[in-house]
């Protein structure tokens, strides 16, 4: 009881430091944007009345700010909304309808004894942002005032925010480079089937120096913030150049692949199917107890261990990077799926042996009808053999395909040997026949991700599963369910303890009400009779069903023109089939890059900011000209998620996402839009050029339209991130 008292009461002060680092690094980013038109503003001898980070708007019985106090001349606080901040300056106000109000405040005589006095004198404010003067001539505005100020020193302080932030920016990544930033290295650790990584023949361990031939290659590349940013913004059109070094090679070699946008269905970018490299230490164990093997290996297995050898055969450790991979651990399970293997773990300075058995696959007894094949990989059996994409496989031995899920176990035994397989091609008058000869697996696929094809790694062949039952196995569960061939899977729901666990999986998409509406109007064909797009998503319902063996399933069909009817199903462990994945998990490659002085980490502090500036602004690029959804974009919600999970890596990861949240800060602040630093520059500099103010009203209307646009964003964020998280 002791020790769960004191892990719980240490997991909340962790949350609490998380929270309170999170909301300290976005106050920090605001502060700093705002302190720079602060100090500009003192700097140029205006009258700076409010000091506030977060908004101090009345809202009910709440109080409008958190705290404040008066300091001199100006009320420095904290408002009760934490969505920006703001410096209200004499003779300026955000509001544009209270603009002439404001005017008001800051007509002085020109007897005035502060004028009189000279110290300031009216002959900048008569010269350049004019007089408030009545036709005798009798007022000025206040010299302390903002208007009052010459053009170029009224472009300072607006611009100062935006060059603050940049500033900070650089010591932000300074600091933390200088600390050391752990990050997720180019590494491949694999590639998902049918993707153009898959195709092309990039392997686990191969290692990525440059994206694009402009630049140079680099070591520490990053996988998520350099890697997946620069393909989703290239977008699935063109061609990407990358320069990669093969495992066990010391040359590099430039390769162009042209990533995938197949996971559009799922409101996913475009993607070249890499994932990062993992290590064979040891994350967590997850047998539950409802999977028969749990027990028996597991609980020796502890996290942290190090797997460094599997069946007596030690796992060879690279010379670079000190650790051993995890796809050398993967490729020796692959052709292990159906055998106990014995784990050799280093734990502190010793070393034991833990053997596992094997994990049966849940089945619930449907066999799904085979897809086309989505990819067949360059040089391999496949390839050899004349598979095509298009072409679905119906036969293996002169028998039926049978069950896709398990065909890579069936074919294991048949290694090295010549198989027939009975391919339907389109255009082909018969089905034709195909031989190849199956190789060692180097590696497995778990379909934990929407979409994703089975894979014959064997082979290197991928090809999409149906959600239409093909066969109903005898005396299964499906068979009990009153399944039957030809049915349709809508969707599958994951239960827990009785409880729905998550969303739903759809296997179906249904069109939406913008396209049903055009076809109403007869903009677009009427040859779907629902407006409905099959998702490919059987095979990950199976992999979810085995990667987390304590759920059970609800599906829900359609047979015919029936309606659709939904039934539980309770998944049985099969005694002949096994997945390749053991239940443990691994850790992440995440080595750490420490600036070895200070020179240095300025150095990288500031091609840190340089690379986030050019990220923001090609995402701007790609989001106005429709290479990218405007449903990736993020709100508040999503942002404070993820410094969140940022801030849990550690004090300098957060400080580099505070680099790139004040780059992103700077840059969209900057945007030619009334309302926003840009466009107070514009009118500025419109200002500039004819000698005089924009005409009032047209500024009002400008900004109100700007406000209007800002808030209409706003929505359409908050929106996306409610969809997105909640």
């Amino acid at each position: 009881m002791d020790w769960c008292l004191i892990a719980d009461i240490s997991g909340f002060l962790s949350t609490l430091w998380m929270i309170a680092a999170v909301a300290a690094g976005l106050g920090l980013v605001i502060f700093v944007h705002e302190l720079g038109h602060f100090l500009a503003a003192k700097g140029c001898g205006v009258k700076v009345e409010k000091f506030y980070v977060g908004f101090d708007i009345p809202m009910g019985p709440l109080p409008a700010s958190l705290l404040k106090f008066r300091l001199g001349e100006t009320e420095y606080g904290v408002g009760i909304l934490p969505l920006g901040g703001y410096v209200k300056m004499l003779g300026q106000d955000d509001n544009p309808r209270n603009q002439a109000k404001e005017n008001e405040r800051i007509k002085v005589r020109m007897d005035a004894p502060d004028l009189a006095d000279g110290a300031d004198g009216p002959p900048a404010a008569a010269t350049d942002a004019g007089t408030a003067a009545s036709a005798s001539g009798e007022f000025v505005w206040d010299p302390r005032s903002y208007p009052a100020k010459p053009v170029w020193q009224r472009m300072i302080i607006i611009s100062a925010g935006v060059i603050m932030n940049l500033i900070f920016a650089v010591v932000f990544a300074a600091i933390a480079y200088r600390q050391g930033v752990s990050y997720m290295p180019c590494v491949v650790g694999g590639t998902a089937p049918g993707d153009p990584a898959w195709v092309h023949g990039l392997n686990a361990g191969d290692k990525i120096l440059q994206i694009g031939r402009h630049g140079r290659p680099d070591e520490q590349l990053r996988f998520d913030k350099d890697l997946m940013i620069d393909v989703t913004l290239n977008g699935a059109k063109h061609p990407l150049d990358l320069l990669v070094r093969r495992a066990g090679q010391r040359d590099p070699e430039w390769l162009s692949l042209t990533p995938t946008d197949r996971l559009a269905d799922f409101d996913r970018p475009a993607t070249l199917g890499v994932r990062p490299a993992g290590t064979t230490i040891v994350a967590a164990v997850r047998p539950e107890t409802s999977e028969p093997a749990a027990g028996s290996g597991y609980d020796e297995l502890q996290a942290g261990d190090e797997i460094v050898a599997l069946d007596g055969e030690p796992l060879p450790r690279d010379a670079d990077a000190g650790i051993i991979f995890e796809h050398e651990l993967e490729r020796r399970l692959a052709t292990r799926m159906t055998q106990p293997v014995k784990l050799t773990i280093r734990r502190a300075d010793q070393t034991r042996d833990v053997t596992l058995p094997p994990t049966p696959l849940r089945m619930t007894g449907l066999v799904m009808e085979v897809g086309p094949v989505l990819g067949v990989r360059l040089g391999s059996p496949a390839e050899q053999a004349g598979f095509r994409e298009g072409d679905v496989l119906v036969s293996l031995a002169g028998e039926e395909i049978g069950d896709a899920v398990t065909l890579a176990q069936r074919l294991l035994p048949l290694v090295g040997q010549e198989v027939e397989f009975g391919v339907r091609r389109p255009g082909a008058p018969a089905p034709l026949l195909l031989r190849a000869t199956p190789v060692a697996p180097n590696s497995f696929q778990d379909g934990f991700s929407p979409g994703l094809p089975v894979a014959l790694e064997c082979l290197g062949l991928a090809f999409q599963l149906t959600n239409v039952v093909k066969q109903v196995v005898a005396d299964s569960p499906a068979a009990a369910a009153g399944f039957r061939a030809g049915d349709r899977i809508v969707s599958a729901a994951f239960i827990r303890d009785g409880r729905q666990d998550g969303d739903p999986i759809a296997l179906i998409r249904t069109e939406s009400w913008l396209s049903r509406q055009r076809r109403r109007l007869g903009s677009e064909s009427e040859e779907s009779d629902r407006g409905e797009t099959d998702l490919p998503n059987w095979y990950y319902v199976h992999s979810v069903l085995n990667l987390a063996p304590s759920v059970n399933l609800e599906l829900t069909y359609r047979r015919g023109p029936d309606a659709e009817q939904t039934v539980s199903l309770v998944p049985a462990f099969s005694d002949r089939f096994f997945h390749p994945v053991r239940q443990f998990t691994t850790r992440p490659l995440s080595p750490v890059r420490v600036a070895e002085s200070w020179s240095e980490a300025w150095s990288l502090g500031y091609v840190e900011t340089e690379i986030s500036v050019k990220k923001v602004l090609a995402v701007l690029h790609r989001l106005f000209t429709g290479g990218i959804s405007y449903r990736s974009l993020g709100g508040p919600i999503m942002i404070v998620r993820a410094a969140g999970a940022e801030a849990s890596e550690g004090v300098a990861r957060l400080l580099v996402f505070l680099t790139f949240l004040s780059a992103n800060l700077a840059v969209l602040n900057f945007l030619p839009i009334p309302a926003l630093d840009g466009g107070h520059m514009l009118f500025l500099a419109a200002e500039g050029i004819r000698g005089k103010p924009l005409n009032e009203r047209l500024q009002v209307t400008l900004t109100l339209i700007g406000v209007g646009c800002l808030l209409s964003l706003m929505v359409l964020v908050f929106g996306l991130d409610i969809q997105r998280f909640f």
